[in-house]
C-alpha cells in the first residue's frame, strides 16, 4: 500500500491503438489539482515492451483480464459487482486464488460508468477532509 507521500508515474506500452486516448486521460489527471492528489500521479510515460521487460508482464495481465471480461460480456455479464469466476482462464484463475498473499492478484472489474463514480468520489474525498 502506498503511503501518502509517495506517487504514481504509470507506463504503458507505446505504439498501442489506445495510446492517444490512454495519453488524453492521463493529461485530463494530470490537469486537475484534485485528481493529481486523490491518484498521486506525478507523470506517465509510454515505453517498448523489448526494452522494458515488466511492461510484457502487465500487457500479459491486461490481456487475460480483456480476454475474461469478453468471455462474460459473450454470455451477457452486465454488473462487475457479479463476475462469473468459471469463465477465466486458469492462468489467470491461479493467478487471482493464489495461496501466497505475494503472487495474490487483487481483481476488481470495473465498467467506465464505475470508473467514472470512483474517480469523482475520489476528487471528493481529497477536497473535502
Amino acid at each position: 500500500m502506498q503511503g501518502a507521500s509517495e506517487v504514481t508515474s504509470p507506463m504503458s506500452l507505446s505504439g498501442h491503438a489506445s495510446q492517444r486516448e490512454a495519453n488524453d486521460g492521463m493529461n485530463f489527471v494530470a490537469s486537475r489539482p484534485m485528481s493529481i492528489l486523490a491518484s498521486r500521479y506525478a507523470s506517465h510515460a509510454f515505453a517498448d515492451k523489448r526494452k522494458v521487460p515488466p511492461l510484457q508482464s502487465a500487457d500479459m495481465l491486461a490481456w487475460l483480464m480483456a480476454n475474461w471480461f469478453t468471455r462474460m460480456k459473450n454470455k451477457g455479464f452486465t454488473s462487475p459487482d457479479s463476475p462469473d469466476f468459471s469463465l477465466m482462464r486458469k492462468d489467470l484463475r491461479a493467478l487471482a486464488r493464489s495461496e501466497s498473499q505475494s503472487q495474490r492478484l487483487s481483481l476488481r472489474l470495473w465498467d467506465g460508468k464505475t470508473l467514472t463514480e470512483r474517480f469523482k468520489q475520489g476528487e471528493q474525498e481529497f477536497s473535502n477532509p
